[in-house]
């Protein structure tokens, strides 16, 4: 967190917020489905997660 003061502002701030800094490939959420169909099928299905992202949020106080 970054704050500013001037004379036009009484207060101001900015963040910033980096997610999945290092860009790995991962899946955090996902479920198992089986079913019978002539023998017993078990599907895995997973949730890939975003890669690098950011966040930049800025707040100023009149």
């Amino acid at each position: 967190m970054y704050k500013i003061k001037s004379k036009y502002v009484k207060d101001a701030s900015c963040t910033l917020l980096v997610n999945n800094v290092l860009n790995q490939l991962y899946a955090s959420n996902g479920y198992t489905y089986s079913y019978k169909y002539e023998s017993l099928i078990t599907e895995n299905f997973l949730y890939p997660q975003a890669g690098r992202n950011w966040l930049l949020g800025l707040k100023i106080g009149l």
